[in-house]
Order: structure tokens, then sequence, then C-alpha cells
């Protein structure tokens, strides 16, 4: 199985996992998506503290839809979500993107650059994160419905 294939085979195994807990759909869903939202903006790596935090205070977390999203915007993952955040702040403060390359523009105008990219990157969490409630509530009514085997069905969709 290659590398891909052994990716798909955590994330699905991690969504089944977390529609198997005794979470209502909207918990669950929930769950998943502020997971997104906090994985997907740069936290530094205090997102997991976050996620000890939240799920330690709050009995009613899916803790595993939490975690799960770790898996899913993995490091890998991050460099074009930023990529992504910094394209879509540049459309959102209106400002011209530098003419230089990313990584020189950080450098040389960083504060302006860092601005651009988190008010990007806030607007792109936010947007996953909603994606993220709608496709995890609409899997978690349908396997409760059901009692379907989400792992057959993502991996049939994937």
């Amino acid at each position: 199985m290659g590398r891909f294939g052994e990716y798909q085979e955590r994330v699905k195994n991690e969504l089944e996992k977390a529609l198997k807990e005794e979470h209502t759909p909207r918990e669950t869903a929930f769950s998943a998506a502020l997971g997104t939202f906090v994985t997907v903006i740069p936290s530094l790596g205090l997102g997991v503290v976050f996620f000890l935090v939240i799920s330690r205070i709050f009995d009613r977390i899916n803790k595993l839809a939490l975690f799960a999203c770790v898996v899913v915007f993995n490091p890998v993952v991050k460099y074009p979500i930023y990529i992504v955040s910094y394209s879509i702040g540049t459309v959102l403060t209106r400002s011209s993107p530098p003419e230089e390359a990313l990584e020189v523009a950080l450098a040389s105008q960083a504060v302006d650059a860092t601005q651009t990219m988190i008010i990007g990157n806030l607007f792109l969490a936010s947007v996953l994160s909603i994606v993220a409630y709608i496709a995890v509530l609409e899997a978690s009514k349908k396997y409760e419905q059901t009692g379907l085997d989400i792992g057959e069905e993502i991996a049939e969709k994937i």
C-alpha cells in the first residue's frame, strides 16, 4: 500500500472511531468543525494543547473527531494551506502580492505578509470548518440511522 493509501486508511479509521462514540451527530460535527478550525490556523503547535484542555473541560466534545483533524491537516497539508491563505488574504485586504518570491517577501515584509496570511487563514479555516461540520453531520446522521460502515462508504467515494 502506498503512502496515499496509508493516509487514506488512517483517515477512514479515525473517522469510523469518532462516529462510533456515544455523541449526537451535532456534537460530533461541532467537534470536527472546531478541530478543523484550530488545526488549520497557525497555532505553533499549541492546537494540541488546546484540544487537551477543551476535551477535559467539556465532556460532550467528541475527542476522536477533534483529534482526527490533526491526521487530516497534517504538516504536509499545512504548507499549501498557508499559501492558499496568503492568496486569500491578498484578495481580502486588497493588497498587491510582492513581486519577489513568497519566501523573500516573508523575510523582507514580515509584518504585512504575516497579517495578510493570517486574515486569509482565518477566512479559510472558517470555510473549512463549516464544510467539516456539514460533512460530518451528514455522515453522523447517516451512520446513526443505518448503522452503515462509514469507512467502506468513504473508501468508495475517495
